[in-house]
């Protein structure tokens, strides 16, 4: 699936403002903690980005799993 952000930093602000697992995990840390898990996720985005011109572009793989309750 491609992932497409105006930028890195645009995309770890969406993650650490309305993803659930990591609005959480930034919850508990510390103010330097998110702004160095922010500086992390914005390098991450960088290095695996698509893109050169200041956007993020990237395809990701993630597994979908449907349970049945019996």
């Amino acid at each position: 699936m491609r992932q497409r952000f105006t930028s890195p930093e645009h995309f770890a602000d969406t993650f650490l403002t309305h993803y659930g697992p990591t609005h959480v995990a930034a919850s508990r840390l510390t103010d330097d903690g998110r702004r160095r898990l922010r500086e992390d996720m914005v390098a991450l985005a960088a290095d695996t980005n698509r893109e050169r011109d200041g956007s993020f572009d990237s395809d990701w793989e993630y597994l979908v799993v449907t349970a049945t309750r019996r």
